[in-house]
């Protein structure tokens, strides 16, 4: 057997251990709720504007430094009055982390749109989204033991949701050293519109 035999088989076993891998992600994912529409590439944020060329530069160019240095800050905070294109401005930077595949999440509040109008599927929302876009064994795990062990994680106060949802697997991630460095972004808009329940949990 030559080594390119066994090379062409290696990548063959590793490509079918990874589709079993994906399908039990989408089964276990399955089980937390979240909001439709709330994330960025949704159909609904098709023709939703974006920046336009040579506009917003030097902001742009700042929220990429920001984004890029992983000494910065963790919140990069956008704030500005209601019509001043906070939300264009999320989603342009959205997209172009999503580009450089360094958007590990994002959310859209939106007043009167369901379940984007509400913290209810924040953080189960934002959790999905890591595990199918960082796309790392481990994260998918530790995610699949807190479902397996609490099915009804999503029901849950918020600031539970966060600290098993989020927090605690990342947590476990930044430990394992089998886990490569990667930097990502969770862009989150229109925080101010929802509300106390998110805001006011500590």
């Amino acid at each position: 057997m030559s080594g390119v035999d066994i090379l062409d088989q290696t990548t063959l076993v590793l490509n079918i251990h990874q589709e079993i891998l994906n399908i039990q992600q989408e089964n276990f994912l399955d089980k937390l709720p979240t909001a439709r529409g709330a994330t960025f590439g949704h159909l609904d944020h098709e023709y939703e504007a974006e920046c336009h060329p040579k506009t917003r530069v030097a902001l742009l160019g700042e929220i990429d430094k920001w984004a890029g240095n992983p000494m910065s800050h963790r919140i990069f905070w956008l704030q500005g009055m209601a019509g001043t294109g906070k939300s264009t401005i999320s989603r342009t930077v959205a997209r172009k982390l999503a580009k450089s595949r360094a958007l590990g999440a994002s959310f859209f509040f939106k007043k009167g749109e369901g379940d984007r109008a509400k913290a209810a599927r924040f953080f189960t929302t934002i959790a999905s989204q890591l595990v199918h876009r960082l796309r790392l064994p481990a994260l998918a795990q530790h995610m699949k033991e807190v479902i397996k062990t609490d099915p009804d994680i999503g029901e849950k106060f918020l600031k539970e949701q966060f600290e098993m949802l989020i927090l605690q697997p990342l947590k476990r991630l930044d430990h394992d050293r089998r886990t490569s460095s990667k930097t990502v972004v969770i862009v989150i808009d229109a925080l101010h519109e929802k509300p106390y329940r998110l805001l006011s949990n500590k």
